[in-house]
């Protein structure tokens, strides 16, 4: 299998309620699930985290989603869960998620679509998204350092690697 282009790391200490909803929403991207990976890291976990990954692994790949990696470290800690996360994925984009989180639709397509320097399905030529007031605004750095956007209250970090 080759490496996947998108890696989505989601770091989660006792989020075993939360967790199969986010990875629905990793599973129902628009984008080939061959360009992308979950890295699900249980950082310091007390309840069924990683049993409750690794039941949903199990039931996306059969479904033919991307796959999903669990890892369990014992320390606590995001800003550690994170870096365990990005050590470990395999794709050249990085895409961080909360568990609590879901993503739209048609993110990871604009995430890949942007870095690629293309528009996105559904964007027409001078599509432009305005920031609301109290609203996060995600911020695409591709590797020449340019900035685009993405939906307004999408709650995802998007980091491209180094060349």
């Amino acid at each position: 299998m080759a490496d996947p282009i998108v890696s989505v790391v989601v770091p989660a200490r006792n989020e075993e309620r939360l967790l199969p909803a986010a990875l629905r929403s990793i599973e129902a991207q628009w984008l080939d699930p061959a360009l992308v990976e979950a890295v699900v890291v249980s950082n310091g976990s007390t309840d069924a985290t990683v049993a409750v990954v690794d039941r949903e692994a199990a039931r996306i790949h059969a479904a033919g989603g991307p796959r999903v990696t669990v890892l369990d470290d014992a320390a606590p800690g995001i800003a550690r869960a994170k870096n365990v996360g990005r050590r470990h994925a395999r794709g050249r984009l990085l895409v961080f998620m909360d568990a609590d989180s879901r993503m739209s639709p048609g993110l990871l397509s604009r995430v890949h679509a942007r870095a690629e320097g293309r528009r996105a399905r559904g964007e027409h030529p001078g599509h432009r998204r305005r920031r609301r007031p109290g609203r996060p605004c995600l911020l695409l750095g591709d590797r020449a350092g340019q900035a685009t956007g993405a939906d307004p209250g999408e709650h995802v970090l998007v980091r491209a690697r180094p060349v």
